[in-house]
């Protein structure tokens, strides 16, 4: 007698993909916070008190210094920088003394309240030749500057055609009015005789620029 296979229904197999998903399930509920973020699973939100506020920017009420306030630091103190500055560069500005400040970076004394440059910075602009300044530069700049302002009027009128300002001839009253009760009284034409005018320079469109 043969044995027939028995063969159970639907309903009592399970699908295989049911227990792949909850597998997956499981996996990732043991997950670290970290795998869940890189996976996008879990999302931060930013912590509202770890968010410096800042300050709105307003404008002062006026502009005059402001008095001084009671405990503040006196401006005359010298800092903690600058004291840093003297004790390591101090040995330089010892030896540029004694050299009778001859050194590569020579250099006015600083005004009250602008810090004193230093070694460094007063070597790059002595190499720059910030500190060779010539007192008569504004001057020279006026200078050429009117010859670059002559130079476009000049450019300008022969582009236009117009080689000279156009001149203006006003006639003199008095001088008519003589001439025409001469010409009346001799028996002679109004027309007789020259129309005395006053010539005047008109000044072109291109001089008042």
């Amino acid at each position: 007698m043969t044995d027939t296979p028995t063969r159970t229904g639907g309903h009592g197999r399970t699908p295989r993909g049911l227990i792949l998903l909850v597998v997956a399930a499981l996996t990732l509920g043991a997950c670290g916070d970290s795998t869940k973020r890189v996976l996008g699973l879990q999302r931060t939100a930013p912590d509202e008190f770890a968010v410096a506020p800042r300050a709105p920017l307003s404008q002062p009420p006026d502009f005059r210094l402001r008095p001084p306030r009671p405990g503040a630091e006196d401006l005359t103190t010298v800092s903690a920088r600058e004291q840093a500055r003297q004790a390591v560069f101090r040995g330089d500005d010892e030896e540029r003394a004694a050299r009778g400040n001859t050194g590569p970076a020579t250099q006015p004394a600083p005004r009250e309240g602008v810090a004193r440059s230093t070694t460094g910075e007063s070597a790059f602009l002595s190499r720059a030749g910030a500190l060779e300044t010539d007192p008569l530069i504004r001057s020279q700049i006026d200078r050429e500057s009117s010859v670059l302002v002559e130079e476009n009027q000049n450019f300008i009128r022969e582009l236009l055609g117009l080689k000279q300002d156009p001149i203006d001839e006003e006639v003199d009253a008095a001088s008519e009015s003589r001439r025409l009760r001469e010409n009346q009284a001799l028996g002679v034409p109004p027309s007789e005789g020259e129309t005395p005018t006053i010539s005047r320079t008109r000044n072109g469109l291109f001089d008042i620029l």
